[in-house]
């Protein structure tokens, strides 16, 4: 496997960040034609193309990379970040089975990570679901960091990456966007993104937590229908630019991690309900074999979802639930 190692220096305010970055691909020729946009028309490259799904057009006896892509750039997504905490390095991969798999293992190894991908052959949604993540159109994005902290008290963590997702995007102009209890991200009724925090084995100073994030940006039709739910793309209101994002969502998601870390989910709980979609609405829990209908009241300080019902009200933790709006009649 080709890994290609640089060194980014970014100049913030008179400071200086010098950050490893690593690029990893499993061909020289491929990488040079995405760096590029052009290569030589050859078999080989045009069959490595075609396996990945990256678009591209034959003019003569070149190779075209598609111009509506654009491709992972370490240098630009640092721009768009405040630069990553010490330790840590950025690796990018053109095609990886899993982002969350990646960190999983550089934590095991004692290496703390951010990993971006242009596209996952088996990218991991929530109880165990396939994440689609075609080629160069989404974001896929990993953080592996160690906290300071019990397994206990990490409850609500991904409620938190979630609000500081729709903040990047709602700055963004995506003002429509909100979150549904435990972690996903919604516009106009259809999944736009998901959250999937695991865990490694506690130590006796710390954790290991792995952050998961994908989010819909493009869509084509043959990539939808593999999609078993409602879903939506943030193309369908706006451009933005993937590296652009990625940088922002880098710097809000370690900002929001370290107060996490020294506050909790307490911190946060009293914001919730202007990111949630549902509040207020009567929803339908489903844990298991067992369904709970009440209204949406918002969360507790640990994050657990507080459903008002004919019995008062219950607090839902984010193990194996899912919420649906009921339907009105």
């Amino acid at each position: 496997m080709l890994r290609i190692w640089l060194r980014a220096r970014i100049i913030r305010t008179e400071e200086v960040f010098t950050i490893n970055c690593m690029i990893k691909n499993s061909d020289r020729d491929l990488e040079a034609f995405l760096t590029e946009g052009f290569a030589v028309k050859s078999l080989p490259l045009l069959a490595q193309l075609e396996a990945a799904g990256v678009p591209y057009e034959i003019l003569d006896d070149q190779v075209l990379l598609d111009q509506s892509l654009e491709i992972l750039d370490p240098d630009k997504i640092l721009q768009h970040s405040n630069g990553l905490p010490k330790g840590f390095r950025l690796a990018i991969y053109r095609q990886v089975g899993s982002t969350n798999e990646v960190v999983l293992k550089a934590l095991a190894d004692g290496a703390p990570m951010v990993c971006l991908a242009e596209m996952q052959t088996s990218g991991k949604g929530r109880r165990g679901r396939h994440w689609v993540s075609p080629f160069g159109r989404n974001i896929y994005l990993t953080i592996g960091y160690q906290m300071k902290v019990g397994i206990a008290e990490l409850e609500g963590l991904s409620l938190v990456v979630g609000m500081q997702v729709v903040d990047v995007l709602r700055s963004q102009g995506l003002t429509e966007v909100g979150l549904k209890w435990p972690n996903d991200l919604l516009l106009n009724g259809g999944k736009l993104g998901g959250i999937l925090v695991e865990l490694r084995p506690p130590s006796a100073a710390s954790v290991g937590v792995v952050i998961g994030l994908g989010i819909n940006l493009e869509l084509d039709e043959s990539q939808a229908g593999l999609i078993d739910q409602p879903w939506s793309a943030v193309e369908e209101k706006l451009n933005i630019s993937r590296n652009e994002l990625a940088g922002q969502l880098i710097s809000r998601l370690f900002e929001a991690v370290s107060q996490f870390e020294r506050h909790g989910f307490r911190h946060f709980a009293e914001a919730w309900n202007t990111y949630n979609l549902y509040a207020g609405q009567t929803v339908r829990v489903i844990r298991g074999e067992e369904t709970f209908i009440g209204v949406d009241r918002g969360v507790d300080e640990s994050g657990n979802l507080l459903l008002e019902t004919g019995s008062g009200l219950e607090a839902h933790n984010a193990g194996e639930v899912s919420l649906r709006p009921v339907e009105k009649r």
